[in-house]
């Protein structure tokens, strides 16, 4: 029991750091026009529809690049044509990319491996919104920023800490995803809401990106 003249002593609170988290789940479209959780591991073939179900744990920026046979990058996301070019995320929200529409596979046939990278800051050097737009600046649809091979190297090095993955067996049959798993930008998940399919969490609590590479096969 202490004296009422006896001061309080302070209490210090160590903040500590979040790991990013990121998880995502892989839709085709089927014959229907239906979206169907799909295995990146499957052959694909010119004409199939896929988009990605993005689910970050925390607040940042999305990116998403590819590459076919390790030819120069091209970034898929963000995009002129899409929500005016901006990327921001908020944590425990489904993003649909894209959203109402489908990235299709076409030729030639190869290895496409598209790099998600959720990262707490914008990236370096990575052009989005108005600065996207304007790199455009006429028609938006085809217009794709390349990154100069030294620029790609930086930031595959900004982003490329270890990571933890765990997959969920459980979606790896064709499951028909329903209408509140997708077209949820910007809405809080529920509890209750299914798992992505494969979850990554970064191995170090300080690193400010994750980077997450997704191999596809066209044939």
């Amino acid at each position: 029991m202490k004296d009422d003249g006896d001061e309080a002593t302070p209490v210090i609170q160590t903040a500590v750091a979040r790991r990013i988290a990121l998880g995502y789940t892989l839709a085709m479209e089927d014959a229907n026009g239906s979206p169907v959780v799909v295995d990146e591991s499957r052959e694909f073939k010119f004409g199939d529809n896929i988009r990605l179900l993005l689910e970050p744990d925390t607040n940042g920026y999305l990116y998403i690049f590819q590459t076919q046979d390790g030819v120069q990058p091209q970034m898929l996301y963000p995009h002129a044509a899409l929500d005016d070019g901006w990327n921001g995320v908020g944590a425990h929200t489904r993003e649909t990319i894209p959203a109402r529409s489908w990235y299709t596979f076409g030729p030639p046939a190869g290895t496409l491996r598209v790099y998600v990278i959720h990262s707490r800051k914008p990236l370096e050097g990575v052009p989005t919104g108005d600065e996207l737009i304007a790199f455009c600046g006429g028609p938006r649809d085809e217009c794709l920023w390349e990154p100069k091979p030294s620029e790609w190297e930086r930031i595959k090095a900004a982003a490329s800490t270890g990571a933890v993955e765990e997959r969920n067996s459980l979606l790896a049959g064709g499951r028909m995803l329903l209408a509140d798993e997708i077209f949820t930008r910007g809405l809080r998940l529920k509890k209750e809401s299914p798992a992505p399919a494969v979850v990554r969490v970064n191995s170090s609590p300080s690193a400010n990106a994750l980077m997450t590479v997704i191999t596809l096969v066209c044939k």
